[in-house]
């Protein structure tokens, strides 16, 4: 389980360090791919595997589903974190997420994301202040 919020930053080679805290965590090889909200979602090999299975079971058949599939699987890319803890972001990812410098990297419990900090700041002022009402609507669906 990956919990936490981190303030790090992007080197002048795209490099940042994962916190330990996380890294621990992250089994074998690391997936980065584009996230919703335009975060970056780090996943090791085992939850990877899960999520492809999520993909591979929307059908090609669908306009939505090519696309979201292109749009996540194009963009991805696979590293190991050097002797530092450090993974290279490709410049397409780093662009797609407004990344300059800063970043804000959290742990989401089956995956990490990693912020632009300004975006994360926005994120957090929107979403807080709803966060009982985000619970009473998601617990409705759920005993619906």
């Amino acid at each position: 389980m990956f919990i936490g919020e981190y303030s790090y930053s992007i080197d002048e080679k795209g490099r940042v360090v994962l916190p330990p805290d996380l890294r621990s965590n992250l089994k074998g090889r690391v997936y980065v791919v584009k996230g919703f909200e335009r975060c970056l979602c780090v996943y090791d090999e085992s939850e990877w595997e899960r999520q492809k299975q999520s993909y591979a079971q929307l059908s090609d058949l669908g306009e939505k589903a090519r696309k979201l599939k292109r749009l996540i699987f194009s963009g991805m890319i696979e590293v190991s974190p050097d002797k530092q803890g450090r993974v290279k972001i490709s410049q397409p990812l780093l662009q797609y997420a407004e990344i300059d410098k800063e970043v804000i990297i959290v742990g989401v419990n089956d995956r990490v994301e990693i912020w632009a900090k300004e975006r994360w700041q926005r994120f957090l002022a929107d979403a807080e202040p709803a966060i009982e009402q985000l619970a009473e609507e998601l617990d409705a669906q759920r005993h619906q």
